[in-house]
């Protein structure tokens, strides 16, 4: 990539068939970033072309999995004295961008970061309380982040050691299309933990899946208060840990074949 000119604030995306919400996410940071870096990994659905249409740097790489292709997304943010990390899923609500601008413009020296609370949009409305509170460390000067967790699995995080404050507003995160969708990611990444780990798969991991989603969502979190779209999503999120669990399960009654139970050919 040819070398930029120096800036505030560079936002870095990675996408992938991302025209859903793609266009709120730009319109989002259209105005306080003066660079914005997407790095797609093949989309099919126009998400490069009209990205490009935006003003966007656009990259194409191959996915290596979330965590490299974040870090190799930042990276391509240089030079710039702030990035925002966001998700192709994520965009900025008035008060957090507001909120953003104002921290920006101040520059306090003493933070090296900033978080921000997120909120799911479900179903045509807000989760208040299902998930809540989801605060997300994403604007983070660019000499002062690392990113750190597994390379293949979606738990990675950025984080700092410097001082962390806390902006004001939400982060819109549009995480699932429909029920169909969130149930289908809810498989697939059940099916990413097999042969990662070996946590469960007894009767009483199914039985406990029960008692700590209730508890830490029902109870604590009282996604009833979220109406119908809580109690929605709190089926699919004991859907989403028995399925796990059943996957396990059958990891035990099915272990993989030693090497020497392999034929050779």
């Amino acid at each position: 990539m040819e070398q930029q000119e120096a800036v505030t604030l560079a936002v870095a995306l990675t996408t992938f068939n991302s025209m859903r919400c793609l266009p709120m996410v730009l319109d989002s940071v259209q105005g306080l970033a003066q660079r914005i870096v997407i790095v797609d990994s093949g989309s099919t659905d126009g998400t490069r072309e009209y990205a490009a249409e935006r003003g966007c740097i656009v990259i194409e790489r191959p996915w290596p999995g979330p965590l490299k292709q974040k870090v190799f997304a930042m990276e391509q943010c240089a030079p710039a004295k702030w990035i925002l990390l966001l998700d192709s899923d994520e965009s900025l609500e008035p008060e957090l961008r507001s909120d953003m601008e104002r921290v920006l413009q101040e520059d306090d020296p003493s933070i090296s970061a900033w978080e921000f609370q997120r909120k799911i949009w479900f179903l045509g409305g807000w989760l208040h309380h299902m998930y809540q509170p989801e605060w997300r460390l994403r604007l983070v000067r660019s000499d002062q982040w690392r990113m750190e967790g597994k390379m293949d699995l979606y738990h990675d995080k950025l984080v700092t050691d410097g001082k962390v404050g806390k902006l004001k507003g939400i982060c819109r995160h549009d995480s699932y299309a429909d029920i169909k969708d969130a149930v289908m990611r809810a498989q697939r990444y059940a099916e990413r933990a097999v042969g990662r780990e070996m946590k469960g798969g007894r009767w009483y991991d199914f039985a406990w899946c029960i008692v700590d989603v209730l508890w830490r969502h029902g109870i604590r979190q009282r996604a009833f208060l979220d109406g119908k779209r809580g109690l929605i999503m709190l089926g699919i999120t004991m859907a989403s840990k028995l399925i796990r669990q059943a996957y396990f399960c059958q990891q035990r009654l099915q272990p993989p074949k030693k090497d020497w139970e392999n034929p050779v050919v």
